[in-house]
């Protein structure tokens, strides 16, 4: 009975894909009302949905689809839920159109995924390579640090592999969901594992007379904290966000990604605080030899001299 596209700057070109909704308030004053409106599509092949509502031009006797105020929330494909929040009341629609991918977009995504195929290909092969050089010289090579970097190896062969294998399994929520997880905690994991190796380099150089041996410490920090964060992220978002109809990864639109961004960022700056307190105590003590050095050849040229007077 409405039409979906009008000849106006306005109006927007597509197909309703769900219920139209209507609400008012049976009052006499006029108020303004926030409303969250979720909608069950009727075909999940179409994309680009729009929250939209029947707007009427009181001039022209006509009206157009609009998206005056309204917001789309999240959506859903795989489920058929798209959800809107708009600041007032109205008769509300969801429009979309088929899927328009083009050709260049379509080459583009599969150049992408053959990069990833190929990068993450490398660093399994790099992964592998550390462990079975490490586990061969691991009587020379045995230490805190080394085994830290061994859980870090094993953690990272263990995400790129799941990457590989899961991370377009979109077609499935419940497995695409359980992927997303799983590589949530992973990746944080090893970036824990990367504070924990950064902490042990920075006992080792800048307090080298401390001896106490922390590595089941680190060990419970990298493994722990990811977890609770992971557990307190899946609480909070309702594992709304952990996967979308393109990708088992977080989704940036719920802003569920900076649980994992976040901490990622803040353990980038303390290992970059710690490298450079480290350079600086190295650049300082080879100075410090030098200086050795140079008041020694001072001390041998000033005896040369004296020896030379008598």
């Amino acid at each position: 009975m409405l039409p979906t596209a009008l000849n106006d700057i306005d109006s927007l070109d597509g197909s309703i894909n769900g219920p139209v909704m209507s609400f008012s308030f049976k009052r006499k004053e006029t108020r303004t009302e926030d409303v969250n409106i979720t909608f069950h599509i009727f075909d999940k092949k179409l994309t680009d949905p729009s929250c939209s509502y029947w707007k009427q031009n009181l001039s022209s006797q006509k009206g157009l689809w609009s998206t005056d105020g309204c917001n789309l929330e999240h959506f859903d494909r795989e489920r058929g839920v798209v959800k809107c929040h708009c600041n007032h009341l109205t008769n509300f629609a969801i429009l979309m159109s088929p899927a328009s991918i083009t050709e260049t977009e379509s080459v583009h995504h599969r150049r992408l995924g053959v990069m990833s195929i190929v990068g993450c290909s490398i660093s399994i092969l790099g992964m592998i390579l550390t462990i079975s050089s490490y586990a061969y010289f691991w009587r020379a090579v045995r230490s805190n640090r080394s085994i830290i970097l061994l859980n870090l190896c094993t953690v990272l062969l263990q995400a790129y592999a799941l990457f590989l294998a899961g991370v377009d399994k979109t077609s499935q929520h419940v497995l695409c969901t359980s992927i997303s997880v799983l590589l949530h905690y992973i990746f944080l994991t090893a970036f824990f594992l990367m504070l924990s190796e950064g902490c042990i380099i920075a006992q080792l150089v800048l307090r080298p007379l401390d001896t106490r041996n922390r590595l089941h410490t680190w060990l419970g920090i990298s493994y722990g904290v990811p977890l609770v964060i992971v557990i307190i992220s899946a609480a909070v978002f309702r594992l709304e966000g952990y996967g979308n109809d393109q990708f088992c990864w977080l989704s940036i639109d719920t802003g569920l990604i900076w649980t994992f961004a976040g901490p990622a960022l803040a353990i980038i700056g303390v290992n970059s605080i710690i490298t450079v307190a480290v350079i600086k105590s190295l650049f300082g003590t080879s100075i410090m030899s030098k200086k050795e050095i140079a008041d020694k050849m001072k001390k041998v040229h000033l005896f040369i001299s004296l020896l030379y007077l008598f």
